[in-house]
């Protein structure tokens, strides 16, 4: 029986919220090279299509991305990409004949508000708390934190958490609230 999806429109110069799982939330980012090649993976893809990358964290399982589109139909084929390429370098770097499958599906959610924004920047931050990676803010280096506390600094970053926390800020991962797609990334 063919699944139905409810059509998805991306927004041009939109702020979206991006969370994707690798293949059936197996561990395919295990290593701090295939953290660093799927981070440089992004920036590249995202700088070619003009998407500006607010927040982002990487884990073994999943990984989470807070960006501006630049062009918005372009979306599913550049989280495409980020799959195939990234793939693609692992493959190399490892010298493995082939890789598979790294990623399987997604999901994101346009946000419209500056209280939206910085809940998911902070969700975004605290992440590597609750999935057991750090056991604080800064420590985890696969993620945006450090960045922002260069750029800023920690009482901003102390600031925001206060101002805009994530109690209540819930990820529908497993459900199809929002689009969920395969993702085909072979290497």
């Amino acid at each position: 029986m063919a699944r139905h999806y409810i059509r998805h429109y991306y927004l041009n110069d939109t702020i979206y919220f991006l969370t994707v799982h690798t293949v059936k939330r197996k561990c395919l980012l295990d290593s701090d090279e295939r953290k660093k090649v799927l981070f440089e993976t992004i920036t590249k893809i995202f700088r070619k299509n003009n998407y500006h990358l607010y927040a982002w964290a990487i884990f073994d399982d999943h990984f989470h991305l807070l960006f501006k589109t630049r062009i918005g139909k372009h979306f599913p084929e550049i989280v495409k990409a980020i799959g195939v390429h990234c793939a693609a370098e692992i493959k190399n770097l490892e010298s493995k004949h082939r890789i598979g499958t790294l990623f399987f599906n997604y999901w994101d959610i346009c946000l419209r508000t500056k209280d939206e924004f910085y809940r998911y920047f902070n969700l975004i931050h605290c992440n590597a708390q609750k999935h057991g990676y750090a056991k604080r803010d800064g420590k985890y280096i696969f993620s945006s934190f450090r960045f922002w506390q260069w750029r800023r600094n920690d009482i901003w970053l102390k600031q925001l958490q206060k101002d805009f926390p994530i109690d209540g800020l819930k990820l529908k991962e497993d459900e199809s609230l929002h689009q969920v797609s395969e993702i085909v990334a072979r290497g």
